[in-house]
């Protein structure tokens, strides 16, 4: 069952491609009647945009749902988060609890005490 609660979740299984990545990132469901699915788009990310990213989006919807599907995209300021923002928000959380773990580890806190070991700025990734 699709709601814009869920939204961001289809999202990471559609896997857009090109500009219409941008265009579906950075909308959210806002209303959901039947076959017809009616979206915001984040003005503010909206200079990529084309009226044609409807269509295919529709076209994109249609191949997942494997039933015709209707798509209407306006422009506007979302009143909850896009998938962007979302999934930038779980980066940047994983990223910090690496960063958190490598500083908490003993080993590596015996090789700063130690030897003097020092974390290098930007070396630590979290695993994916």
């Amino acid at each position: 069952q699709l709601t814009p609660e869920n939204w961001v979740h289809l999202y990471t299984q559609l896997a857009p491609g090109g500009l219409l990545q941008a265009t579906v990132a950075n909308s959210v469901l806002v209303q959901k009647q039947g076959r017809q699915l009616n979206f915001v788009l984040d003005e503010r990310q909206s200079t990529l945009y084309d009226v044609a990213h409807q269509q295919r989006f529709a076209d994109l919807m249609t191949h997942y749902f494997h039933q015709p599907i209707e798509v209407t995209i306006e422009l506007g300021t979302p009143s909850m988060a896009t998938p962007a923002q979302i999934l930038l928000q779980r980066r940047q959380e994983r990223q910090r609890q690496a960063e958190q773990t490598i500083l908490a580890d003993p080993v590596v806190r015996k090789l700063q005490e130690t030897f003097g070991a020092e974390i290098v700025e930007g070396s630590i990734k979290p695993i994916e």
